[in-house]
């Protein structure tokens, strides 16, 4: 029941973080006591207490990730949970080894969610595993050194998947990004369906607000993901950038998309991940960017042993070297490389406004080869 988990909740806050008086009574209230009934047809059903269930789903859900994240913060630290996220009601668990130590790496990550179940337990949570995915990703020559066996959660077992869901990002197995690619042309291309069908209805800023609600959304999201992906793959995202434009201009299939783009001022789809890749890295410099973000941008005069060097005077951060291609596609290499291609002046700028309007307008620029 939630009241015991509530009363846990409370007790940590007293305990762990010094919370009492009118602020404790007031969360208290907050979780507590909570009411909820259905409206149908103009027809209100009676009031009923909340006994079960997430209340985060009534309107409250932008407050939970701050309770759990509470709840969870005393989970004990343990060598084979080093590598555990936890967000919310969300539990990741992974790990790395060499082809070879794949049986090994499995048994660690099987112990590490027992050793996380054991704590949720514990605390009155419960793993759920019908809920629960185990991917395997490895490259495609690699794969035969992949075990076959199921993994241990609890005292259920889960079978490997091809792909696995990760906060609405669709990781695969062969790393190539190809079923999230998929996924969001799929949502994209049924968002440009339902449009066209009541266009004779809309204006033309409703139109508009639309098509960058339900398309341009799905592309921006987490598209820091399609960095370093062959050209191929970037021109199927963009396809569905060119259909969205020519239906906001009434064009048609044959109309040439460049000159529409530019004419609304949207970013091709290598720009717009350019364009994340260098406002993540400005947060990281400037602004208030997580540590396990943070961490991995490091400022060329930090990096360099010599300091009369000109890349130690620059505006520049430190590439790491990579061994492998796949580190390319992470933060860590892609975000130096878009930010180094920057002006100097352009990454000098701290105002993380002036910044965003300045960056759009330099790819806006780079894009359709025009000069100041």
């Amino acid at each position: 029941m939630r009241i015991g988990l509530y009363c846990i909740l409370l007790r940590r806050l007293r305990e762990s973080y010094g919370i009492s008086g009118v602020a404790l009574t007031w969360i208290s209230s907050y979780l507590t006591d909570r009411q909820q009934s259905v409206c149908h047809a103009r027809t209100q059903s009676a009031q009923k207490y909340i006994k079960f269930g997430l209340w985060g789903a009534a309107g409250l859900r932008p407050r939970a990730p701050a309770f759990c994240a509470v709840h969870r913060r005393s989970r004990p630290a343990d060598r084979r949970s080093q590598h555990c996220h936890l967000y919310a009601d969300d539990t990741q668990v992974y790990g790395w080894s060499p082809p070879s130590d794949a049986s090994t790496l499995q048994a660690n990550v099987s112990q590490c969610i027992v050793d996380v179940a054991s704590w949720t337990s514990s605390n009155r949570l419960q793993l759920n595993v019908q809920k629960t995915e185990f991917i395997w990703r490895a490259p495609a020559r690699r794969r035969h050194h992949i075990p076959n066996g199921n993994v241990q959660v609890g005292h259920g077992s889960v079978h490997p998947v091809q792909s696995a869901r990760d906060l609405s990002v669709y990781v695969d197995g062969g790393m190539t990004m190809r079923t999230h690619i998929n996924h969001v042309l799929s949502s994209c291309y049924c968002a440009l369906r339902q449009i066209r069908s009541i266009m004779p209805s809309l204006p033309s800023h409703a139109l508009n607000t639309l098509v960058t609600a339900l398309v341009h959304s799905r592309l921006d999201y987490c598209n820091v993901v399609f960095a370093g992906l062959p050209a191929c793959d970037i021109q199927r995202l963009q396809s569905v950038l060119n259909t969205a434009v020519r239906l906001v201009a009434g064009s048609s299939r044959r109309d040439h998309v460049t000159s529409l783009l530019r004419d609304r001022h949207w970013l091709p789809v290598k720009q717009r991940v350019e364009y994340k890749l260098c406002m993540m890295v400005h947060r990281c410099l400037y602004g208030d960017a997580p540590s396990y973000l943070a961490d991995l941008i490091t400022p060329s005069a930090a990096a360099t042993v010599r300091p009369g060097l000109r890349s130690a005077a620059s505006s520049s951060v430190a590439v790491p070297r990579t061994i492998i291609s796949l580190g390319d596609w992470s933060f860590a290499a892609a975000g130096p490389r878009a930010w180094n291609k920057l002006p100097p002046p352009l990454r000098r700028v701290y105002s993380s406004d002036t910044f965003k309007r300045q960056l759009k307008t330099f790819l806006y620029k780079h894009a359709f080869n025009l000069h100041c």
